[in-house]
C-alpha cells in the first residue's frame, strides 16, 4: 500500500500491482494502481465498531463465542477470557476448551441442552458453573443458537453472562429464608400475614395446624371465607384487617371465639400491625393470636364460684339478720319482764350491697400502677441495643414526665456536652418537649431538629387512650455538619473546640429514605412495645381484681365462719382457686412477654427480608433492561456494518442480499428495543412493533406506493417466540413487497393480522397482487427467504399454508400453539 498525490495535492491511499510484459518483444513492467481510500475508511470503521463491541461486552460482562461445528474452531471474545479467567496468550481455544472448565457435575446438562437445540432448532439456553484454572468457581448463563448452512449445523454461537454476585445472593436469601420460617414455626403463637384483599401471603405451623392444613403453603392464597364457618366471623375479621391498614395504626387485644374445622370453640386475643413498605405505603397486615381457651374458662369458673359463694354468703348474712333480730325480741321481753337487757344495745347486722365489687374502683387502683413496672425492661433493653448497634443511632423509652426507663448508646456529643451544660440541657429538654407534643397531634411519629442542631424522632407509646410514654431515636444528622455552626457553639458554651468537633464528626448521617424506613420501624415498635405494656396493664388489672376479690372474700369468709361451720370448706376452695388462677396468670404473662419480643424479632427480619428481595429484583429487572439494550446496539452495529460493506458492492444480487440481512437484523433489534423500553420487560406488544417493521420494509423496498394495513391488537409475544416470530414477518412482507406487484399504478394493499383463537395464535400475510404460478411448491421452493419461512413455522411449532390466483392475490397463513 502506497500514498499517493493528486494534481490537486490531495493524498490518497493506493493498492500497486506490478506485472511483467512483454511489449514488441521487450520486457516491461506495467503498474496498475487502484485507489483504496474508501475501503480504508470502511476498514477502519470496522474496527471502529468492533472496538466499540468489545468495549459494550466488558460492561456488561457480556463474553461471546463462535464456534465452527465442521472445524471445531471457536473463536471467543476478550470478556469471555476474562470471565473464564484465562490468559488469551496462554491457550488456543476449540470445542473442548469450553467443555474442560465447565464443572463436572453441570457437563451433563450441558450436553443435553446442546443436543436438544441441535435437534430442534430452537434457542440453546443452560446455566452453569466453570472452574477457572485458579480453583475458583463461578457461575455464567449462556444463551446460543445454532446456524444452518445448507440444510446443515454450522455455526454454533454463544453468549455468556457472569451470573456469581446474583447466583450468591440467591444463596443467602434461601438461607435466610430458611432462618425465618424455622423462627417462625418455634413461636408458640399463631402468626399470619395477608395482602392488602385479605388473602393470606404465609403463616407459621401453630396456624396451620389450628386450621386443619399440613404445611403452611397450603394456607396460601386461601382467605377467610376457606376456614372459617361463621359469617359473623369472616366479616368481623376482615373489618378488623381493613382497620388496621386504613387507618395504619396497631389493633391489639381483639378477644374472640374461633370455630375451628374439627367444630371445636377456640377463644383468642389477636393483635393485627399494618405492614408498610419503604415508602410508608401499606402493603397488607400481620396478626399474631394467642390460645386464651384456658385462660377464659379458667375466668367463667371462677365467676360461678364467686357467685355460687356470694349466694352463701346472702344466707349467712340473713341468718346473722335472723339471729339480730331474736335478740332484739329477747331484749324487748326481759325489759317487759323488768330485767337487764342481755345483748348489747348497738347490734349493726352487715348490709348485702358490702359484698359487691366496684369495678371502676379496681380500674382506677389498676391506673395508678407505674408504666415502668408493665414492661420486661431487660427484653426491651436488648431489642433497643440491637436497634442502636444496627442503624448507629441512640435509642430510648422515656415516659410523660420526662423520666428515662430504658436508653442504649448514647452518644458522646450528647452525654459529655449537650446533657452536660445547664444551657444545652435546657434546649435538649426543650427540644424533647416540643417533639412530645407533635406526637400528642395523633401521629404515628414526630420528626424534630433539636436547638443545638441535631435531629431526634419519636413514636407514641399509649395504653387504651393514655399516652404513657415514646419512644425517642435521636442524635442523627440528615446531611454534612455545618462545622461553623458547631464551632460557634464551642466558642458560646466554653467547649474544648478540637474534642466537641470530633464528637460532631461522630454523630450518623442518615439520607432522607433511610429515616422513614427506621421512623416506620419506630413506630411498629412502639405498637409492640405498646401491646406488651396493654397486656402487662390487663394482667395486673386481673390480678389487682383477684387480689380485691379474694380480700373481700376473706372478709366475708371470716363473717360467715361465726354463723356456719362449712364456710372453711369455702375458704380453703376459694384460696386453691386464686393460688391456681395466679399461676396461670405469671405463666401467660411470660409467655406473651416472650411472644411478643419473637414477634418483633420476626417482624423486623421479615422487612429486611422483603427489601433485599425488592433490590434483587429491581437490581435484576435493570441488568435485564440493560442486556436487551447491548443487544440492541450490537445488533445494530453488524447491520452497520453490513450496510458499509454493501457500499462497496456493486453487485445488484450482493447488495439486495445485504440489505435482506439488515432488514432480519433490525426485525431482532427491534424486538429487544421494545422489551428495553416497556414497563414489561418479558413480553412486547405486537401490534406497534409490526408498524414499526413495516415502516421501515416499505421504505426500503417498494418501487412504488403500497399500503399497509396491521391488525395485531392486544397481543403480547415473549422474546422467545417474538425473535422468529419477527423474522417470520420480516420474509413473508419482504416476499410481497419484491414479488407480489408487477404494476404500481394501482390500489397494491399488504394486510398482516394476528390473533389469537382458544389456545392458538393465527398470522396472515395476505396481498392483492398478481399471486402465486399454478405449478407453485412451497416445499420445492429454493429461494432463501421462503425457506427461512419454512424454518421460523417449524421453530414456532407451527403448521404453514397459502392461497392464491394468478391475477387475484395470495395470502400466507401460520398457525403456532400459545
Amino acid at each position: 500500500m502506497f500514498r499517493y498525490k493528486k494534481k490537486d495535492e490531495t493524498e490518497f491511499d493506493a493498492e500497486v500491482l506490478l506485472k511483467q510484459v512483454t511489449i514488441s518483444g521487450e520486457p516491461h513492467i506495467m503498474a496498475i494502481i487502484r485507489d483504496i481510500t474508501e475501503k480504508r475508511q470502511s476498514e477502519m470503521q470496522i474496527a471502529k465498531y468492533l472496538n466499540q463491541l468489545a468495549e459494550a461486552e466488558r460492561t456488561a460482562h457480556l463474553g461471546s463465542c463462535d464456534l465452527d461445528l465442521t472445524t471445531g474452531e471457536a473463536v471467543w471474545s476478550d470478556e469471555l477470557f476474562r470471565i473464564f479467567g484465562i490468559d488469551p496468550s496462554s491457550i488456543n481455544t476449540d470445542a473442548q476448551t469450553g467443555k474442560a472448565l465447565t464443572h463436572p457435575e453441570d457437563q451433563s446438562k450441558v450436553e443435553e441442552a446442546f443436543e436438544k437445540a441441535l435437534a430442534t432448532g430452537n434457542d440453546y439456553s443452560v446455566e452453569k458453573r466453570i472452574i477457572r484454572p485458579d480453583g475458583e468457581i463461578r457461575w455464567v448463563q449462556s444463551l446460543g443458537k445454532i446456524i444452518q448452512k445448507e440444510g446443515k449445523p454450522s455455526k454454533f454461537i454463544r453468549s455468556f453472562l457472569d451470573v456469581t454476585e446474583r447466583k450468591q445472593a440467591e444463596e443467602k436469601l434461601q438461607k435466610s429464608q430458611a432462618i425465618l420460617t424455622k423462627v417462625l414455626n418455634s413461636v408458640p403463637q399463631a402468626i399470619f400475614w395477608k395482602d392488602k384483599n385479605s388473602v393470606f401471603l404465609g403463616c407459621n405451623k401453630v396456624f396451620a395446624q389450628i386450621f386443619g392444613a399440613e404445611h403452611p403453603d397450603e394456607v396460601i392464597g386461601k382467605n377467610d371465607f376457606d376456614f372459617f364457618g361463621s359469617k359473623r366471623q369472616k366479616e368481623a375479621y376482615r373489618k378488623d384487617d381493613q382497620i388496621a391498614m386504613e387507618q395504619k395504626r396497631t389493633v391489639r387485644n381483639i378477644i374472640e371465639p374461633v370455630e375451628q374445622r374439627n367444630g371445636k370453640i377456640m377463644w383468642v386475643s389477636t393483635t393485627k400491625v399494618p405492614l408498610l413498605d419503604s415508602s410508608g405505603e401499606v402493603f397488607g397486615v400481620l396478626g399474631v393470636f394467642d390460645d386464651i381457651t384456658e385462660r377464659k374458662e379458667a375466668e367463667e369458673a371462677l365467676q360461678e364460684k364467686i357467685k355460687e359463694i356470694e349466694r352463701f354468703n346472702k344466707l349467712a348474712v340473713d341468718r346473722e339478720s335472723r339471729i339480730i333480730e331474736l335478740k332484739k325480741e329477747v331484749n324487748q321481753l326481759s325489759s317487759m319482764l323488768g330485767i337487764s337487757e342481755p345483748y348489747p344495745a348497738t347490734i349493726s347486722p352487715w348490709k348485702s350491697d358490702e359484698f359487691g365489687f366496684d369495678t371502676e374502683e379496681i380500674d382506677n387502683t389498676v391506673n395508678r400502677f407505674n408504666f415502668s413496672e408493665m414492661l420486661n425492661t431487660k427484653k426491651i433493653q436488648q431489642l433497643l441495643d440491637a436497634l442502636s448497634s444496627s442503624i448507629g443511632i441512640s435509642t430510648s423509652v422515656i415516659d410523660t414526665t420526662g423520666k428515662i426507663i430504658i436508653a442504649s448508646s448514647w452518644k458522646h456529643i450528647c452525654v459529655n456536652f449537650y446533657r452536660a451544660n445547664p444551657v444545652t440541657q435546657v434546649k435538649c429538654i426543650e427540644s424533647d418537649t416540643k417533639l412530645a407534643a407533635k406526637i400528642q397531634e395523633g401521629k404515628d411519629y414526630a420528626f424534630y431538629r433539636c436547638q443545638n442542631g441535631l435531629y431526634a424522632a419519636a413514636a407514641p407509646i399509649k395504653i387504651g387512650s393514655e399516652h404513657v410514654a415514646n419512644v425517642f431515636i435521636g442524635q442523627f444528622l440528615t446531611d454534612q455538619p455545618d462545622m461553623e455552626f458547631f464551632r460557634d457553639q464551642a466558642k458560646e458554651h466554653g467547649f474544648d473546640e478540637e474534642t466537641f468537633l470530633t464528637a460532631i464528626k461522630q454523630v450518623p448521617i442518615m439520607g432522607e429514605a433511610k429515616i422513614k424506613s427506621i421512623l416506620s420501624f419506630v413506630s411498629v415498635l412502639a405498637s409492640l412495645i405498646t401491646s406488651l405494656s396493654y397486656n402487662a396493664y390487663k394482667i395486673k388489672a386481673a390480678e389487682a381484681a383477684l387480689k380485691i376479690r379474694a380480700e373481700e372474700l376473706n372478709r366475708r369468709r371470716a363473717a360467715a365462719i361465726s354463723f356456719a361451720e362449712d364456710a372453711e370448706q369455702a375458704r380453703k376452695e376459694i384460696a386453691d382457686y386464686k393460688d391456681h388462677l395466679e399461676e396461670i396468670v405469671n405463666q401467660r404473662t411470660s409467655d406473651l412477654d416472650d411472644a411478643r419480643m419473637a414477634a418483633l424479632s420476626l417482624m423486623q427480619d421479615a422487612n429486611l427480608q422483603r427489601q433485599r428481595v425488592e433490590e434483587a429484583l429491581e437490581e435484576k429487572e435493570v441488568l435485564l433492561r440493560e442486556i436487551h439494550h447491548r443487544v440492541k446496539n450490537n445488533l445494530n452495529s453488524i447491520s452497520n456494518l453490513l450496510y458499509l460493506q454493501s457500499r462497496s458492492i456493486t453487485d445488484k444480487h450482493t447488495a439486495s442480499a445485504l440489505q435482506e440481512s439488515q432488514n432480519r437484523i433490525h426485525s431482532m433489534a427491534r424486538v429487544h428495543e421494545h422489551l428495553y423500553r416497556s414497563d414489561n420487560i418479558a413480553k412486547i406488544d405486537i401490534q406497534p412493533y409490526i408498524e414499526e417493521m413495516t415502516a421501515d420494509l416499505s421504505h426500503s423496498l417498494t418501487m412504488g406506493p403500497v399500503i399497509m394495513k396491521v391488525e395485531a391488537y392486544d397481543i403480547m409475544l415473549d422474546v422467545d417466540r417474538a425473535i422468529p416470530f419477527g423474522l417470520l414477518v420480516n420474509e413473508l412482507i419482504t416476499n410481497a413487497l419484491k414479488h407480489a406487484f408487477s404494476d404500481y399504478k394501482g390500489h397494491n394493499i399488504i394486510t398482516i393480522n394476528l390473533e389469537q383463537k382458544k389456545k392458538n395464535y393465527i398470522l396472515e400475510v395476505s396481498d392483492n397482487g398478481d399471486g402465486l404460478p399454478g405449478d407453485f411448491r412451497i416445499n420445492q421452493v429454493k429461494s432463501l427467504g421462503l425457506r427461512l419461512v419454512t424454518m421460523l413455522v417449524k421453530q414456532l411449532q407451527g403448521t404453514l399454508d397459502f392461497e392464491s390466483a394468478e391475477g387475484h392475490g395470495t395470502l400466507f397463513r401460520v398457525v403456532f400453539p400459545e
